[in-house]
């Protein structure tokens, strides 16, 4: 990797970082007003290396999430597993959207 390739993915990693914080530092209810190229950049994996082409991009909005919530009775894993992403990023977007997986949990 040369120094210039690791420099970039150095920012882009703290450039993360300090978004995820901000997103999760949000007051409820407040979310943060991202433009579209942050939004689409946060969707995006952290390396460096290019999406494949046969891999459509992630797009789920708040209404989307809840109805797989509803459908999957508040499982954060199986919803995961159904829009194949891992669930740490799944609670990012649903942070982000301010949506709290417990209220549709079945007792």
């Amino acid at each position: 990797m040369s120094c210039s390739t690791s420099f970039r993915f150095a920012a882009l990693s703290c450039l993360f970082n300090v978004l995820s914080i901000a997103a999760i530092c949000a007051p409820p209810g407040e979310p943060l007003s991202l433009g579209t190229e942050v939004r689409s950049a946060l969707w995006t994996s952290r390396t460096l290396a290019p999406v494949p082409l046969e891999k459509e991009r992630l797009i789920v909005d708040k209404d989307g999430l809840e109805e797989l919530l509803e459908r999957f009775n508040g499982g954060v894993a199986a919803v995961a597993r159904h829009l194949g992403i891992t669930r740490p990023k799944l609670y990012r977007l649903l942070r982000v959207q301010g949506i709290e997986p417990a209220g549709f949990r079945v007792s």
